[in-house]
């Protein structure tokens, strides 16, 4: 299994149980989204589509904190079903977000 954010595969043994683990590199598979036109993190300042290459996800997800937030496109939308948004997602952990994060506010995203 390979990891969303960095595309870094698990390291542990084929079929194993549990979670997946990971030398985690830099998130080059990922562009920042935020219902703001610059938000810090750290020492550091973001803008909506810029690239998340300058970031490990590891460290990047540590210093967010608990409770930080994944966005992506809603399911309903991503579907094809746009007229007809989710609520309430079926996936565990997912929820309809009623921000409008930039860049592209128009499209409904969910949250993680």
């Amino acid at each position: 299994v390979k990891c969303p954010t960095c595309g870094y595969y698990c390291t542990l043994p084929w079929e194993h149980s549990g979670e997946h683990d990971t030398r985690h590199g830099n998130m080059r598979r990922t562009y920042f989204v935020s219902d703001e036109d610059v938000f810090t993190l750290g020492s550091r300042k973001y803008a909506p589509a810029e690239s998340g290459v300058a970031e490990m996800c590891n460290m990047y997800c540590h210093r967010a904190g608990r409770g930080h937030t994944h966005v992506k496109l809603c399911a309903a939308y991503s579907s094809g079903q746009s007229g007809q948004c989710c609520n309430v997602s079926a996936m565990p952990g997912r929820r309809h977000s009623a921000r409008q994060y930039k860049p592209n506010p128009e499209i409904p995203k969910d949250e993680f």
